[in-house]
């Protein structure tokens, strides 16, 4: 996997943000699709879900900022990513908040809100997957997978965050080109996300649990997340 998709006028196109908006885009749609069963005014679930996206982005970037001490490259998004709970948790008190201030339904907002912001979250692990970060532990088997060095203009290696881990630890030095193989948790955690997401649209469709829906959703997807955690190094 590659940070970088490809160059477009000599400016890099980096896949973890690639499919980082992405996912929100997708996100988006379902939302508006959702919303427009509960009979939910288009103009304001857009306005809604625009508040979104940037409640859900400021509050995933400082959670890394804080959390990885990356004061210095909060603008640069070259740099670092996103903390996905600090991400939902900016999305969810967003979405609360415009529901409440543009005088929609909250209960159907919420419904609407769950597998969206789900959906969202499982596509932009594939960003992960080619940034190579939130990867998993060292194991070598038929679905493992590496990662590359990255090196700068000045010869300093940068990246990938698998390969640097390594050789933080010892276990790669600096003339390998690839980290060893490991579990692609990134994969796994696409998997739960989307898998949440499919399973809250499908139930939103059929009427069920409604007023629910968000809570269960993030219950589970919460409980996964946590036994997931336990497999990522870093």
């Amino acid at each position: 996997m590659r940070p970088v998709l490809f160059e477009f006028g000599g400016q890099p196109l980096y896949g973890y943000w690639f499919f980082y908006g992405l996912g929100m885009l997708l996100g988006v749609l379902v939302c508006l699709f959702l919303g427009r069963r509960r009979s939910l005014p288009f103009w304001r679930l857009w306005i809604v879900c625009l508040s979104v996206i940037l409640g859900g982005f400021v509050f995933a970037r400082v959670s890394f900022v804080f959390f990885d001490s990356a004061f210095d490259g909060y603008i640069d998004l070259g740099k670092g990513g996103q903390v996905s709970f600090g991400g939902l948790l900016g999305a969810l008190l967003v979405l609360m908040i415009t529901a409440i201030a543009m005088r929609l339904p909250l209960r159907d907002l919420l419904d609407a809100g769950a597998p969206s912001i789900l959906l969202a979250q499982g596509i932009q692990r594939i960003g992960c997957l080619c940034n190579g970060c939130c990867h998993g532990p060292v194991y070598d088997a038929f679905f493992s997978m590496r990662f590359p060095k990255v090196v700068n203009l000045q010869g300093e290696i940068i990246g990938t965050p698998c390969f640097v881990h390594h050789l933080a630890l010892g276990i790669v030095d600096r003339t390998d080109l690839f980290s060893l193989p490991v579990v692609p948790m990134q994969l796994v955690s696409m998997t739960i996300a989307l898998s949440v997401a499919f399973l809250g649209i499908w139930t939103f469709l059929r009427g069920r649990l409604q007023g629910r829906l968000l809570w269960l959703s993030f219950a589970v997807y919460g409980t996964l997340r946590f036994w997931a955690q336990w497999f990522r190094p870093n």
